[in-house]
This record gives structure tokens, C-alpha cells and sequence, in this order.
């Protein structure tokens, strides 16, 4: 096969013509792409945990006395917000603390609830109720704007409900890093249970950490995460809210966050105490809508940040061209394993190295089949999420849904 089969051809004249058409063979080209699409993977692989893992991290100031408004909207969440505000009344934390709290227009009692809870760990806590929310924007943005306008604080932080701080430092934390930048990140993890949707669950929440944490250690940060972060109202006000997103269901964490980051400083933190933990979803296909909410905002994202978002997809690219040099491609088949072996390798290494970090002990939930199933999923919900106009952050039918 290829020069070998034209041997009595002149080869002075000819070899440069065969070499051309021996590359344009289908066989040929379909290796060189999965060669290409293969360095590229190892080489995200590569720079993006060896960023997470020379990263030091180590603050030996005292805890910040700054004071700081924590904001929590809300829609039906009785059941969440009965774990959530004892857990906030646990917290341990040096200076003042306002607590603001959004009701959107829930119907399941969580506004009674919230009404009859004994506060004490707050200089003040308010409810605030939504009841009509404007066309030009989200109910959880026009939540959130109306909250930040009357905060007494510059230090924001944020939260969902439907998060539990893993540490009594959870707050103290934020208030740490937020003394020492404009804005600061923590991570949020997912409730570890048993069945593959979990580990599909846990295995998104490790990439999306590794890809956002990676990009941000390397100078490129181009995301936070809406349940557990904070930022300086200050810089909120200077871009005039939520105005030029504001219709977009989600966009109140990433696409916020793209306008508020240039040249100010960002931390994220990998400390215990600094992080959020969830219930996971039980149900594929609400896990599915979920990512999808969150897709539906990745047109709207700068140029930038889609380009270091879409970095991600040579991992699917991967996986699909090798599974058809696999199955078509027995000439290349050394070749293909060898190049398999050193694409896993790294995925492994830099999982497992960047694990503790992150949040994760072991990389091993990181096999093929979950991979493909993951990235099935992923780029199904990133196309359905095009053509679905008017996805809803929750339903009234389903209290428990997540957003």
C-alpha cells in the first residue's frame, strides 16, 4: 500500500504526486486529523493541569474584618432553604455580615418559612419579594440587581440555594479573598452517589473546574461559578448591572463575569473552606434541561471566551476518531493504540495530580465510555439548547428543579 505499490513508476518525477495522493486517501487523511486532534488534546491536557498543580496557594494573613452582603435568590427551595439557613447560622466569620434574601414569586411556602427563621448571625436580613418581573430580563437577574442595589456593602458574595457551605469558614473565606481581589471564586461540588448519571455529574463538574481553574492560572480567566462567588458592587455598577444581558436566562455568573473581569485582579481558591456542596440530580433528563440552560448562554459569550471554551472540544473529537480508526482503520491500528495509550495517560496523570485540588481523589471515573456518554450528552444539549428560545430557570411544577 502506498509508494511501496508504484515502485516501476519513475520516482525523481512521480514521488512528490504520490506522496500527495497517498495523503488524500481516506485511510491516510482520517490518521493524520486524529494525530493532529491527539497532540492538541495531550497538549490541553498537559498545560492546563500542570497549571493547577504548581499553583501555591497559601495566605497566612489574618481573617479580613471587611464587612460583606450575602445574596440568595430564590424560587420554591422550602425544602433547601430549611438545610441552608441553619448551615448560615453556623457560619463563623470576624466583621459584619448583611444577609439579603429573594423571593421569586414562590408558591411552596419557602417565603413563610424564610419570614419565621430566627436569625442572629447577621448585622441585618431582609426579605425581598419579586412579583412582577420586567420583559427586558431574567427573574434571577432582576432578583439579583434589585438585592445588589440596596446592599450596604461593596463586597458581594453569592450563593444558590440550593448549596450547603462545606466548611463554618465558608463565609470568612470569601470575605478573605475578596480583601485581597476584586473578585474572588470558589468551587462547587456535587453530592457523590451511587449509578452512572452521578458519575457523569461528577465527572462535568471536574472538567468544568479543570478547564475555567486551568485558563485562570494561565492568565486567561473566562468564568465563575454563580453559587459561589463574590465581586465588588463597585464593579457591578460600573457596567450597569445585568443591562446588556439581561434577557438571557442565565449569563448572572459567566457572562457578568466577562464584562467585570478585565484588568481587575481574580483568586480562585481550592481550600476546603472556601467550597459549596449540592444534591446532584436523580433524573437524566433533568440533568439534561440543566445543561442546557447552561449552553443557551455560550453564543453570547466574547470571542475570547469562546474560543478558550471550545478548546475542550478536541477531547469529543478525539474520542470519535478513534473509535473509527478502530473500527476502518486496521493499517493504523499500532499507530492509534500508541497514540491512545499517550492521550490516557496524560488524562489520568493530570486528573488524578489535579484531583485533591479540585475536589476529586481519584481520576479513574475518567473512562472512555464515560467520556463518550458525557460528550454525547454535552453536545446534545448545546444544540437542542439553539433551537429552545425560552428555557425556564424553574418550573412551577417541579419545585426541586436546579438551576
Amino acid at each position: 500500500h502506498g509508494l511501496g505499490s508504484r515502485k516501476n513508476k519513475d520516482p525523481l518525477i512521480l514521488t512528490p504526486v504520490f506522496i500527495f495522493d497517498d495523503i488524500l486517501e481516506p485511510g491516510h487523511f482520517l490518521f493524520l486529523i486524529f494525530l493532529v486532534v491527539a497532540m492538541l488534546n495531550t497538549i490541553w491536557w498537559f498545560l492546563l493541569g500542570i497549571s493547577i498543580i504548581m499553583h501555591k496557594q497559601d495566605h497566612d494573613e489574618e481573617d479580613s474584618e471587611e464587612p460583606c452582603t450575602l445574596i440568595i435568590v430564590f424560587r420554591n427551595e422550602l425544602e433547601n432553604l430549611a438545610e441552608l439557613l441553619p448551615s448560615l447560622e453556623e457560619q463563623q466569620f470576624r466583621g459584619d455580615v448583611q444577609l439579603l434574601l429573594v423571593d421569586d414569586r414562590s408558591s411552596d411556602g419557602s417565603a413563610g418559612f424564610v419570614r419565621g427563621f430566627s436569625f442572629n448571625n447577621f448585622i441585618d436580613n431582609q426579605l425581598m419579594s419579586v412579583t412582577e418581573v420586567p420583559v427586558n430580563i431574567s427573574p434571577k437577574k432582576f432578583g439579583l440587581q434589585k438585592a445588589i442595589e440596596i446592599a450596604q456593602f461593596e463586597n458581594l458574595v453569592f450563593t444558590d440555594a440550593d448549596c450547603l457551605p462545606i466548611s463554618e469558614r465558608w463565609i470568612q473565606e470569601l470575605k478573605n479573598g475578596l480583601s485581597r481581589s476584586a473578585i474572588f471564586i470558589g468551587l462547587g461540588e456535587y453530592q457523590k452517589e451511587p449509578g452512572f448519571l452521578n458519575r457523569l455529574i461528577q465527572y462535568d463538574t471536574f472538567l468544568t473546574a479543570f478547564q475555567f481553574s486551568g485558563w485562570a492560572l494561565m492568565g486567561s480567566p473566562y468564568m465563575a461559578l454563580g453559587r459561589n462567588w463574590g465581586y465588588k458592587k463597585s464593579l457591578f455598577e460600573e457596567q450597569r448591572g445585568f443591562e446588556e444581558i439581561g434577557e438571557k436566562l442565565g449569563g448572572d455568573d459567566d457572562l457578568l463575569f466577562q464584562r467585570i473581569s478585565k484588568n481587575n485582579e481574580i483568586e480562585i481558591s481550592f481550600s476546603r473552606d472556601s467550597r459549596t456542596i449540592s444534591k446532584p440530580e436523580t433524573k437524566f433528563f433533568d440533568w439534561f434541561g440543566q445543561k442546557q440552560r447552561h449552553l443557551s448562554v455560550a453564543p453570547s459569550y466574547s470571542l475570547r471566551a469562546k474560543i478558550l471554551t471550545t478548546s475542550s472540544v478536541f477531547n469529543p473529537i478525539f474520542l470519535f476518531l478513534m473509535i473509527g480508526l478502530l473500527i476502518v482503520g486496521r493499517e493504523y491500528l499500532l499507530l492509534t493504540w500508541s497514540m491512545i495509550v499517550v492521550r490516557y495517560s496524560m488524562v489520568y496523570w493530570m486528573s488524578i495530580g489535579t484531583g485533591k485540588k479540585l475536589g476529586f481523589k481519584s481520576g479513574l471515573f475518567v473512562l472512555p465510555l464515560t467520556e463518550l456518554v458525557y460528550w454525547i450528552s454535552q453536545l446534545s444539549a448545546f444544540f437542542a439548547s439553539l433551537f429552545n428560545k425560552n428555557p425556564e430557570w424553574k418550573k412551577e411544577e417541579n419545585f426541586q428543579a436546579r438551576h
